[in-house]
């Protein structure tokens, strides 16, 4: 007999032998040896799923509160970046009236920037772009990103000029 046919007769009988190596479980453990003596595998049941939930619930609101929410105290800059990972830094700004504030975009994405009151207008902002909004009135401005509403929310808050 040839060395190739040998060889594969060995393969044959090895797939056809009924002792075979037990089906390795979660992190190599041999699953099927634990059932056999009658005890449950490590990672069985709702332990892991319940464990994944936890754990996905805890970064949600460790996110959640790194954000700020929608009650973050009003940062005074004129400046607002668009850095990755969807999200205005700060999310809430103020400024005193006749104050330009620019939107700078520094993610891979184009984002917009789209005040929730007056007219409306979309202001557009490709990566690397930034758009600039002058604000002559006192008043609270949300604006979104039009294309990531859910994530990128903010606000100007404009303050009356002083007069000293």
């Amino acid at each position: 007999m040839s060395k190739g046919r040998e060889w594969r007769s060995r393969l044959r009988r090895a797939r056809r032998s009924p002792r075979r190596s037990p089906r390795r479980g979660p992190l190599g453990a041999a699953a099927d040896s634990r059932r056999r003596r009658g005890r449950e595998p490590v990672f069985s049941g709702r332990g892991p799923v319940l464990a994944a939930l936890v754990l996905s619930a805890a970064l949600g609101a460790c996110n959640a509160g790194a954000q700020g929410g929608t009650a973050a105290e009003p940062v005074e800059t004129t400046r607002v970046d668009m850095p990755r990972h969807y999200r205005f830094a700060p999310m809430a700004i103020r400024v005193t009236a006749g104050s330009t504030v620019t939107w700078t975009n520094s993610d891979d994405f184009t984002h917009s920037v789209k005040l929730r009151t007056g007219d409306g207008q979309v202001h557009n902002v490709p990566p690397g772009d930034s758009v600039s909004i002058t604000f002559d009135r006192p008043g609270e401005y949300p604006y979104v990103c039009t294309f990531h509403p859910h994530d990128m929310e903010g606000v100007v808050v404009v303050t009356a000029a002083s007069t000293s």
